[in-house]
């Protein structure tokens, strides 16, 4: 069973704010939401008792960060939570630093319900831990004159007033240590001057049997500092007799400042009330004012004096009209009900009238009945209602004069709402005329399959693509394609869907014209390819088909892999020309019989160079002249041109490598016989991890002993 939520949206796409509410009720939450997007709305929202807060990080006009700091200002345990999909780490901690309680990626909207729950159940925590606060500090105060009497400062003394005994607190506090005590101190002398001859009095009154009653005493510290403390005091008797007196002294430091603090409390109170933007007043139950602050002299054009003891009716306030509606108010206040907000037009001292919203709230004041009242001047809002009204209206003009299509459809599928582009794309003159044809008569067969598909699905419960292209029948007979999105919305206050169509008919066309175009250039290149290949091994005919059987197996090796498709044919292509830069170096050298010099040697390993060098301004869709340059470099820096390492070789040449070898030893050269596969195959697996990339053995290996592969002839 859903979880209901109130959630307030900062967000300025409505349909990144779809696609919250989304993971929100996927998460099993029932969602009551307003989405704002500005300031003014965000501030407007602030205490409507929501339960969570998600704000985008950028909008055009606000930000998450903005809205964090209104929010902490004035509601500081409300969850808020960062949905953005642009927030950097840095900013993401100065959020959180700021009072986020979290932040979500937008495309790990996963995180959104936990983060959710969690940090309800921690306001909620917070909520209950500021209940048990109150409740304690309402007990503290039940409890404070009781908390006053607890003992601080024990002490006995003789009739002259030596102390006899004083605990360790009391000593501390005084700032006397054990051998003072011991030297003997003088409780009389610990008295500020102007308390000691009430003190002494005090103690002649107890020794002569009076009874023990607070007093009031401004203590002397050895330091010479005063504090108050408030002291009881009995006699003691001993056999019967006076023997001196007992007593217990309270610290009232903290009281008096309590009590200082309480007054200018009261005097804050007083000034916020007075000073508040909206008009406060008290009157009884009869609507005669009691008192009002600053705004509501402002706002009634009345000084506070001629309010007090006036009733609103006297002072004709309120029109004949209004007088009834005001009376059932009052009636309200004396059964104890609040009332408003109630909507009036109140005419000021001067004659000229206000637009005002009244809410009333009963109390009591010294016993009395009486209500408090705030009066808000909505003058300005109701401007802005009817700005809004007049805003909705420009907004179904523009919905109406939008290039795109747009259809609003019920639940059921009826269709609420279509502007004139879907009436032009269908080719109709009005909605009820569109109405009239049947959805298996609008659409193409294999179109009108999928809708039936995409309506199972939602029906079922299902998750239906929002995303789709259908083919349609216009009135004339002609198809055109219209590409479709689909979302859920709020029309007069409904769940309703909007669906936005684009007609993508001659983009569809300019697509399959490009794919054909495409195809003629990827046959061309391979042509192009092909011819390379064929120059090359004029150049050096014993190792006709060399670059092609390097090819093929590295081709084999890569998907083996498992790379995609399109890096696969790189590493073929790269393969049919890896030897094209030999075409700079002498025939005599390339089929030469025997052992070559280190000098033919050195100019035959500069192919990889050459061969880089020739197909470097070329410009195919996979680096082709690095991979070529890098064919012959080896895993631990033996190879060459560059002596790369590891990964610092391209993965395709690591493979091109393997190749390479594998067909060069199991073929035949012009300076020795074909040495046979598996001497082909111990060499590479002798050279894993040294020589060869230890991943692309594997699979080589695999190919071939496993799967059967053979070098093509």
């Amino acid at each position: 069973m859903s979880t209901k939520l109130k959630v307030l949206l900062v967000e300025d796409r409505a349909a990144d704010a779809e696609l919250v509410l989304h993971e929100l009720r996927r998460a099993g939450y029932d969602p009551e939401w307003k989405r704002v997007e500005t300031e003014p709305e965000f501030l407007a929202q602030i205490g409507q008792d929501w339960d969570i807060i998600l704000a985008d990080y950028n909008l055009p006009e606000f930000s998450g960060l903005r809205a964090l700091e209104l929010l902490r200002e004035r509601e500081p345990d409300l969850p808020f939570i960062l949905v953005s999909g642009t927030i950097g780490e840095d900013n993401a901690v100065a959020n959180m630093k700021a009072g986020a309680n979290d932040y979500i990626m937008k495309d790990r909207l996963a995180r959104l319900g936990p983060a959710v729950g969690r940090e309800l159940r921690e306001a909620r925590g917070r909520r209950e831990r500021r209940h048990a606060v109150r409740a304690l500090q309402e007990s503290e105060e039940r409890f404070r004159q009781l908390a006053d009497m607890l003992p601080q400062i024990v002490f006995e003394a003789d009739p002259q007033g030596t102390l006899t005994f004083a605990n360790r607190y009391g000593l501390k506090s005084l700032g006397y240590s054990l051998k003072d005590f011991e030297a003997g101190l003088n409780l009389t002398k610990m008295v500020a001057p102007q308390d000691r001859e009430n003190l002494r009095r005090r103690v002649g009154e107890i020794l002569a049997g009076a009874d023990a009653e607070a007093h009031e005493y401004e203590l002397v510290r050895k330091s010479g500092k005063t504090f108050p403390v408030l002291i009881h005091a009995t006699a003691i008797l001993k056999d019967g007799a006076l023997a001196g007196l007992r007593g217990i002294g309270i610290d009232i430091t903290e009281r008096k400042r309590d009590e200082e603090e309480h007054r200018k409390s009261e005097e804050r109170f007083k000034l916020l009330f007075e000073y508040a933007p909206d008009a406060y007043y008290l009157s009884d139950t009869k609507g005669t004012f009691i008192d009002g602050n600053k705004a509501a002299e402002a706002l009634s054009g009345y000084d506070k004096k001629e309010l007090i003891g006036k009733n609103f009716l006297k002072l004709h306030m309120l029109s004949p009209g209004q007088i009834s509606k005001a009376a059932k108010l009052l009636l309200n206040y004396v059964v104890g009900k609040q009332t408003g907000p109630d909507e009036f037009v109140m005419r000021r001292k001067s004659g000229e009238t206000v637009n005002v919203e009244i809410s009333s709230y009963p109390m009591k004041l010294d016993g009395k009945s009486v209500a408090l009242g705030i009066v808000r001047d909505i003058t300005e809002r109701q401007r802005t209602q009817e700005a809004l009204r007049n805003a909705e209206k420009n907004f179904r003009l523009s919905l109406d004069e939008s290039p795109l299509g747009i259809r609003i459809v019920s639940a059921e599928g009826e269709t609420i709402y279509a502007n004139r582009a879907i009436l032009d794309f269908f080719g109709y003159a009005d909605l009820p005329e569109l109405n009239q044809i049947p959805i298996k008569d609008r659409y193409t067969p294999k179109s009108y399959a999928d809708f039936r598909e995409r309506d199972r699905l939602r029906k079922s419960g299902e998750n239906a693509p929002s995303e789709y292209e259908i083919s349609i029948v216009r009135k004339t007979g002609g198809i055109r394609q219209l590409q479709v999105f689909r979302k859920e919305i709020l029309w007069d206050g409904q769940k309703r869907f909007q669906s936005i169509y684009q007609d993508v008919t001659e983009h569809r066309k300019a697509e399959a014209n490009l794919q054909e175009t495409l195809l003629g250039l990827r046959k061309a290149l391979g042509g192009i390819i092909q011819v390379l290949a064929s120059v090359s091994e004029i150049r050096d005919p014993y190792t006709a088909g060399h670059q092609r059987r390097v090819a093929d197996l590295a081709r084999a090796i890569g998907q083996e892999l498992g790379l995609p498709p399109d890096r696969v044919e790189g590493i073929r292509v790269a393969g049919l020309i890896h030897d094209i830069g030999k075409m700079s170096i002498p025939a005599e050298i390339l089929s030469k019989p025997a052992l070559l010099s280190k000098i033919e040697y050195a100019l035959i390993q500069s192919h990889a160079q050459i061969g880089h060098d020739i197909l470097s301004e070329i410009e195919f869709a996979w680096p082709i002249a690095k991979m070529i340059l890098q064919h012959h470099e080896r895993m631990d820096g033996s190879g060459y041109p560059q002596k790369l390492k590891g990964d610092d070789i391209l993965l395709e040449s690591r493979i091109l490598a393997v190749s390479d070898v594998i067909e060069a030893m199991a073929s035949h050269r012009p300076y020795r016989a074909a040495l046979g596969m598996e001497a082909a195959l111990r060499e590479i697996e002798n050279g894993r991890g040294v020589l060869y990339d230890p991943a692309v053995i594997t699979a080589c290996l695999r190919i071939f002993r496993e799967k059967g592969y053979v070098l093509k002839e």
